[in-house]
């Protein structure tokens, strides 16, 4: 955790402290600020689970702009890790998850999922290879509408 998250960390960390302080002054039921300090705590935990990575065994996971990217076999620094997850995304679109595993060769095997990427169908009517006719003009949706269609039957 850098510098600025350190002091992000500490500044949500007062925050919740004051307002629980304040809560507990007011005593009312249905207080206001017990739903506030409910978000405060949703939103401090979402951005900590984001910042600070998480070691399970031999595993580390941190969340890096929207891909959770996961060490496994070894302890990366966290700008390495960071560094795997740019070069991918650098790379391929619509990353979801990245998985970065040492090998007994000391080289690091990357694996990553994306999201699959919509597709159309492409046929050939009338001379050109489109997707829709729905951009077309309305003499050439004629001309579509007009044409013959071939089915020979086996």
């Amino acid at each position: 955790m850098n510098e600025h998250e350190q002091t992000l960390k500490d500044c949500f960390e007062r925050i919740k402290d004051e307002l629980r302080y304040q809560i507990n002054q007011r005593s009312e039921v249905g207080d206001p600020l017990d739903m506030v300090y409910g978000y405060l705590c949703d939103l401090y935990e979402d951005w900590l689970a984001r910042v600070e990575p998480k070691e399970e065994g031999n595993t580390m996971t941190i969340e890096h702009e929207g891909v959770r990217v996961t060490a496994t076999n070894f302890t990366p620094s966290l700008d390495e890790l960071k560094a795997y997850g740019d070069f991918v995304k650098a790379h391929v679109d619509n990353v979801t998850s990245i998985k970065v595993t040492l090998c007994d060769n000391d080289e690091v095997d990357i694996q990553w999922t994306a999201h699959n990427q919509r597709f159309e169908r492409i046929r050939r009517i009338t001379g050109y290879l489109v997707g829709t006719i729905d951009r077309w003009n309305d003499s050439k949706q004629a001309e579509e509408h007009d044409r013959v269609k071939h089915n020979p039957k086996l």
